[in-house]
This record gives C-alpha cells, sequence and structure tokens, in this order.
C-alpha cells in the first residue's frame, strides 16, 4: 500500500502529543551539540537512540525525518551531505581580493606536525562525521579523513602510513 502522507515542507503539521516530545528531545540534542551544528539527521537521529527517547526502527527515523520537514527543526542546524558543489575561488575586483588575502593572513599557523617522527590522523567511516571531529579536533593539527568501511580502511590506512614513513607524501 503506497504511502499517503504528503510529501516535501509541511509548515501547517499538526503534531500529535508523543511527537511534540520528539521535537522536544531532538531540541535538546541540538543544544547538546551546538558546538558541531550542523548535523545530519541520522546523527540527530542516534543520539535520539542513545538518549533512549527512540528505538532503533526505520520507521522512527522517518519520524524524525518528518519533524524536519514540519520546519519544527531550524533548518540551519541540519545539513544534508548528499550534494556535492563546488565554486571557484572569484573576487569582486583587487578590494575583495586584498580582503581575502587579509582573512587568509589570520587564519595562518604552522603545521604542529611538520617534522615529527609520527603525523596523527584521525580516520572515521562516516563522511558525517567528519566536520564535526575536524572541528573538535583543529587545536589538535590532527588531519580528519574519511575512508571506506572495514578492510579498505585498513588498508587504506596502512598504504597512507607507509607514505608518511617514506616521506613519499604528507
Amino acid at each position: 500500500m503506497p504511502n499517503r502522507r504528503p510529501r516535501g515542507y509541511q509548515p501547517r503539521w499538526k503534531p500529535r502529543a508523543r511527537t511534540c516530545e520528539l521535537l522536544t528531545a531532538v531540541d535538546r540534542v541540538l543544544e547538546r551539540y551546538a558546538a558541531q551544528l550542523p548535523l545530519t539527521i541520522r546523527q540527530v537521529w542516534y543520539s535520539l537512540i542513545s538518549d533512549g527517547v527512540l528505538v532503533k526502527e526505520e520507521r522512527t527515523y522517518k519520524q524524525t525525518v518528518e519533524a524536519r520537514r514540519s520546519g519544527r527543526i531550524p533548518w540551519e542546524t541540519l545539513r544534508d551531505d548528499t550534494g556535492i558543489r563546488a565554486e571557484p575561488v572569484a573576487y569582486e575586483g583587487p578590494d575583495g581580493f586584498r580582503a581575502g588575502l587579509r582573512r587568509a593572513a589570520l587564519d595562518y599557523r604552522l603545521d604542529r606536525q611538520a617534522g615529527q617522527p609520527v603525523r596523527l590522523e584521525i580516520v572515521c567511516e562516516t563522511a558525517g562525521m567528519v566536520p564535526q571531529l575536524g572541528a573538535v579536533a583543529d587545536c589538535t593539527a590532527c588531519r580528519c579523513i574519511r575512508a571506506a568501511a572495514s578492510t579498505g580502511c585498513r588498508r587504506s590506512g596502512e598504504q597512507r602510513c607507509v607514505r608518511l614513513l617514506t616521506g613519499i607524501a604528507r
């Protein structure tokens, strides 16, 4: 039987009491991870599961997605990693270019791991975690990357270690 629920943004959605409880729990998750925003909807869902608010079932994931579509969860607090875009670096003129150089100079810092016998990396399986891990690890100068699951992750990590130790690549 096809799903008859409306699709897309639903600003007139009137949630039931149980769903209002879910929205309150989502607000708590977003508050807790405010420094790491935006999160993916799946990250919010797993947080709700670990908090004991939801059970790990596909229907509860769909409930979380519907809460987003209602507009009750601020759109800027959630991100969708399925879209990829590349924008060229461009300036409105010489003044814009100079302003860009000033911003780049403010972000300048030395590589703390340069010349060290060992380089630290944070490797995670899930692409959605890279921005949060990168933000948390920023002060350590560790590079944060996503690698393929299971054996592929281990193999690509081993290959990087060999390149790093032999000085072939950074």
